[in-house]
């Protein structure tokens, strides 16, 4: 389960540094930068209650098959109009909507595979490869966009998207444990009920706030990175890359390394806010 995770993220961080790269290139200019950017949360925002209550009621095994599946159709379609900015980022949008539904699926299948002695690791284990594997993908996908240019990438990406299609293959399946009954109409009321009540509390404001802040600070200096690189510094969208992501990753080596010293036996808000920390890193 976590190759299959790591691959998915690798193709994705191949994928964002392919887009970047073509767009920036065909546009010269910020805008369009910020339609990959805002492609890439988005879809999560509103397909993600969807895509929880879809990883409750389904096979985590198909759903993770399928979602992959969906993902290197899209990378195809890509690689034929990789010149076409509007729709690649139209595109761009697919993706991350059809991602939204593999992430709860990979998130729930991880709880059934360990015991519950093992959760706690199994979460660090999942976020931090969810989030590495496309800070290192990223780097990588660097290196060959900079070497054999952004179409070449786009390709890698699909070729990671294929492998994370077979490797779930060897999955034992992951049928939810339903109740008896149970339909998509009251997962949903569920789900919003939870909705509900967690928002019920001022510490979770207070945190959800926060995050969305920081987020949209990192997409507000994303927008901006490969224009202010290519005119400001001097460094092209092929050589930007090789001199960003090292530092984000030392960031988030540093974040990780925040998180994992809190004590196993501290409460859970303390041990969320280091992973957040990891994540924003």
């Amino acid at each position: 389960l976590i190759t299959t995770v790591f691959l998915g993220q690798l193709a994705t961080g191949f994928l964002i540094i392919s887009e970047v790269s073509s767009v920036f290139l065909q546009t010269k200019n910020n805008f369009s930068i910020s339609g990959i950017v805002l492609s890439l949360a988005v879809p999560g925002f509103f397909f993600i209650g969807l895509a929880g209550i879809v990883a409750d009621l389904f096979d985590r095994k198909k759903i993770i098959i399928f979602a992959n599946f969906l993902l290197t159709v899209v990378i195809l379609l890509m690689l034929f109009l990789l010149e076409h900015a509007i729709i690649l980022i139209i595109l761009s949008f697919a993706y991350f909507g059809v991602n939204s539904f593999f992430i709860p699926a990979v998130s729930a299948a991880s709880a059934q595979l360990v015991k519950k002695r093992q959760l706690l690791i199994a979460n660090s284990l999942f976020i931090s490869t969810l989030y590495g594997g496309v800070i290192l993908g990223s780097f990588l996908a660097g290196i060959a966009n900079f070497f054999v240019g952004h179409t070449v990438t786009l390709v890698i990406s699909e070729v990671l998207l294929v492998l994370a299609v077979v490797v779930p293959f060897y999955l034992p399946k992951l049928e939810p444990h339903l109740r008896r009954g149970v339909s998509i109409r009251q997962e949903s009321a569920n789900v919003f009920r939870g909705f509900i009540y967690t928002f019920k509390f001022r510490i979770v404001w207070f945190f959800f706030l926060i995050f969305s802040l920081t987020q949209g600070v990192i997409a507000f200096g994303t927008t901006l990175t490969p224009g202010f690189f290519d005119e400001v510094i001097g460094l092209s969208i092929k050589e930007s890359p090789l001199f960003i992501f090292p530092l984000v990753g030392f960031g988030l080596a540093l974040g990780a390394v925040f998180a994992y010293r809190i004590k196993i036996e501290e409460s859970i808000l303390f041990i969320s806010t280091g992973d957040i920390s990891s994540i924003n890193a």
